[in-house]
């Protein structure tokens, strides 16, 4: 009797299975050098040859990182400020030089080859040591993501109620403080527009220069900060929910979220801080496409969105096409900016970045305390709108020099290394669970200044902070939930 023989269905070869997997190590680079070429039209416009190399470094940089990170898979971090820095500066710049057209009518700004020169080596130089600093370590094994990623704590522990019970507070706080912010501007102008708003509080004597900064943020800023941490935190403890307390809780800090931080009332980055950051929470990219995904997000947010919510800053602005040469895109210009600052005026030693680090500190008790740079570096150029933005490589290269400047951004780019890496194994680690809020805040560190963005910015940090990453202690246990009763985590890879 013939014996028949099973057989196997034929094996795939490598290259067969993941295609994509051949051709991921040489993307960045493909792309980077195609991105130079699409620019070369637009490069060859310029009016020195050496400007012109230098912004194609620049892209080279931008879209070989960009890609990268993307390629990972998991560098959130790193995804964003490369594809921002992209958008909001290169880009920019490239068509600011080729026609040499800038914003806030300053049609001289770019016959200073030199100057522009400066500024873009010292951006180069600033990207490199970001790059540089950001490279990816070896220690990290792939293997590793799934075993610790899940829920933030899986665990019922002592620790774990402690931190509901903080996130709870959060949220009483934003409604308790809801009332109080109703006596200053009334319900209907939390929905208004932002000059609206400013008029609103500004007749009820809540302005910056007749209570000071720290009462003005009491009345601004810490209502929807309180609220976005309470409604972050109970999002990504959202597994460990097993009372109708915590889901209640995120319900109503939800609602506080749009009470206080929708984009009506509110300027374009604190409203798309809390909606990016909460949707990260929820969605955790942690994929290719999810990477793709968040990069192709912010370049529409930027050139599509960003613009068109200005609309919101008064009842009678009117929404204008997108100019790459608008009051959008003056951070290239900026740049320049601080190089004639730094001729004129020399470098400020670090007194910007300690004030702005130290933002709670109220101006009354520091008389001393720094303006935001960019006031300083836009009233220098004789504009007479100052409050402009200042990318935080100029911030630091005008009180740091071109050396500090590529220190602290080599350093930067090993912070945001180490949580990417975090961010890649789950929530398993207390610096994974600040990068979703991390990953969108930081760009507004990198439009700037400073001096305006770490209020906004960093309560939210502080208060997440010690709800998530600080280790807690309690003498209340959860009712109804057994101390050795533990939840197993499970993997996302959207």
């Amino acid at each position: 009797m013939a014996v028949r023989h099973r057989q196997e269905p034929p094996t795939a070869s490598p290259s067969a299975v993941s295609p994509t997997l051949e051709i991921a190590p040489v993307l960045p680079g493909l792309l980077s050098v195609a991105a130079v070429a699409i620019a070369s039209p637009w490069l060859l416009m310029m009016q020195s040859t050496l400007t012109s190399l230098l912004v194609a470094v620049a892209v080279l940089q931008v879209v070989y990182q960009a890609v990268k990170s993307v390629v990972s898979g998991h560098e959130l971090l790193q995804v964003v400020f490369w594809v921002f820095a992209a958008c909001y500066l290169i880009v920019p710049a490239i068509y600011q030089l080729a026609y040499l057209k800038a914003a806030w009518e300053d049609y001289f700004i770019y016959l200073d080859d030199q100057r522009v020169q400066d500024a873009l080596i010292v951006l180069d130089v600033a990207f490199a040591a970001f790059g540089f600093g950001s490279r990816s370590r070896p220690s990290v094994s792939k293997v590793e993501f799934g075993r610790a990623s899940g829920a933030l704590g899986v665990n019922t522990s002592r620790a774990t109620w402690a931190r509901q019970r903080l996130l709870l507070a959060y949220c009483g706080v934003a409604v308790l403080l809801l009332p109080v912010v109703l006596g200053v501007s009334g319900f209907a102008s939390l929905f208004s527009s932002r000059a609206g708003r400013n008029n609103d509080l500004a007749a009820n004597g809540v302005t910056i220069d007749q209570t000071g900064g720290a009462v003005a943020a009491f009345y601004q800023i810490l209502p929807g900060a309180v609220a976005l941490a309470a409604a972050y935190g109970l999002l990504m403890t959202r597994g460990q929910q097993r009372h109708g307390v915590p889901r209640a809780a995120l319900v109503v800090s939800l609602a506080m979220v749009v009470i206080y931080l929708n984009p009506l009332a509110n300027t374009r980055y604190l409203s798309s801080t809390a909606v990016i950051a909460l949707l990260l929470v929820i969605l955790q990219p942690r994929s290719r496409r999810g990477m793709a995904s968040v990069a192709l997000g912010l370049v529409l947010g930027l050139f599509a969105i960003y613009p068109i919510a200005n609309v919101f800053r008064s009842a009678d602005v009117e929404p204008e096409p997108l100019s790459l040469s608008s009051i959008d895109f003056d951070g290239f210009q900026q740049l320049v900016n601080t190089q004639q600052f730094v001729e004129q005026q020399g470098h400020a030693d670090g007194q910007h970045l300690i004030s702005a680090t130290f933002f709670f500190v109220p101006r009354s008790f520091w008389t001393s305390k720094a303006m935001p740079a960019s006031l300083e570096v836009a009233a220098n150029r004789g504009y007479s709108f100052t409050n402009l933005s200042l990318p935080l490589t100029g911030e630091l290269y005008l009180d740091l020099g071109g050396a500090g400047a590529a220190i602290v951004m080599y350093g930067w780019g090993r912070l945001w290394r180490r949580l990417d890496d975090d961010w890649f194994r789950g929530f398993g680690s207390p610096g994974a669970r600040l990068v979703p809020y991390l990953a969108i805040a930081q760009v507004g560190l990198l439009r700037g200044p400073l001096g305006s963005v770490l209020p906004a910015a960093g309560l939210p940090v502080i208060l997440l902070a010690l709800a998530l990453t600080l280790p807690m202690t309690s003498s209340g246990q959860p009712p109804g939930i057994s101390r050795g009763l533990r939840r197993s985590a499970g993997t996302s890879t959207r």
